[in-house]
């Protein structure tokens, strides 16, 4: 092809992968200096991060630092087991949606009848599409 170029230096010759010795990074100087840009803030992100916050809540008599979706998770099984109907619900729904056996369904067959009635009830309330007796 043709010679190739030399620095100053009669010993070193320029080439592939062995570029001039004045255009190289000086040593401890980043080829990216600015680096790559953050990552813009999302709605699931800033989600995430206010539930893994920590909050002080009282549990047994005593103060102790839960995840902010630990404290929701309890504040709503309180309620459910005051017998508020709407948390039960979620909060079964919520169960169902991150159980780790997706297999196990909860069958209306296997509730007493008093829990059937409330259920039953409280679908009739909802959408009046799903009684005890339609489920599977």
């Amino acid at each position: 092809m043709g010679r190739k170029k030399t620095d100053k230096s009669a010993d070193y010759q320029v080439g592939f992968g062995r570029p001039p010795k004045h255009t190289r990074f000086k040593p401890g100087q980043s080829g990216n200096p600015k680096g790559r840009p953050k990552a813009q803030p999302t709605v699931a992100g800033d989600v995430a991060a206010v539930l893994k916050r920590k909050v002080a809540m009282k549990q047994n008599g005593r103060i102790v630092e839960v995840s902010m979706q630990q404290a929701i998770l309890t504040s709503l099984a309180a309620k459910a087991a005051q017998g508020d109907t709407r948390a039960t619900a979620l909060l079964l729904n919520i169960a169902a949606t991150y159980s780790d056996r997706p297999d196990e369904t909860l069958n209306p067959a296997d509730l007493a009848l008093e829990d059937r009635k409330i259920l039953d009830a409280y679908f009739k309330q909802n959408d009046g599409s799903r009684s005890g007796e339609e489920v599977q």
